[in-house]
């Protein structure tokens, strides 16, 4: 079970969620992307078994959150993705993990 982002394995779907946290919110990659790989990303982490808890736990469980809104109802792309709410909310979230 993993509370902190050092504690998880690098070959593991929880690391690709923390990989694609920074390179959306670092702007290298489109809203639509991060999505769909998000979705199949969090699927493969359930579907190995793998365990965050604590604050990890909680913001992972919020971009999930976050993503399934947008994947409800997507909104065009801003042309700025400094301007993009939902990159404004993952690097918020990401900001948060650096003091864990």
């Amino acid at each position: 079970m993993w509370q902190k982002p050092s504690e998880v394995p690098d070959d593991s779907a929880t690391a690709h969620q923390l990989t694609l946290m920074e390179t959306f919110a670092d702007g290298e990659m489109t809203r639509a992307d991060f999505v769909q790989e998000w979705l199949v990303a969090r699927r493969l982490s359930a579907d190995n078994g793998e365990q965050v808890t604590g604050r990890l736990e909680e913001v992972l469980d919020s971009v999930t959150s976050e993503v399934e809104n947008y994947a409800q109802d997507p909104q065009p792309e801003a042309e700025d993705p400094s301007e993009d709410p939902l990159v404004d909310e993952v690097n918020q979230l990401r900001i948060a993990l650096d003091g864990l």
